[in-house]
């Protein structure tokens, strides 16, 4: 789930029972846009930069939110 809080956004990790695994910021000078599927990853978020021309995957660590960038989203 992505949450917005004034100007932080988070993406959040709930369990089925809605308990909550992770809760983490967007990467520097990124912005989370949408979840999404990814060939190489089950979950992953789209993220809009600030600084770079396209948008980007990042694959998420069910475990922790860790996120990890994967390769450009068209």
């Amino acid at each position: 789930m992505i949450l917005e809080e004034g100007e932080q956004q988070w993406l959040i990790g709930l369990t089925p029972q809605a308990e909550q695994i992770f809760k983490v910021k967007p990467p520097e000078n990124w912005s989370f846009y949408y979840l999404s599927k990814h060939t190489n990853i089950n979950t992953a978020v789209v993220c809009i930069s600030e600084l770079e021309r396209f948008d980007w995957f990042f694959g998420i660590d069910p475990k922790d939110g860790a996120l990890a960038p994967l390769n450009r989203a068209y």
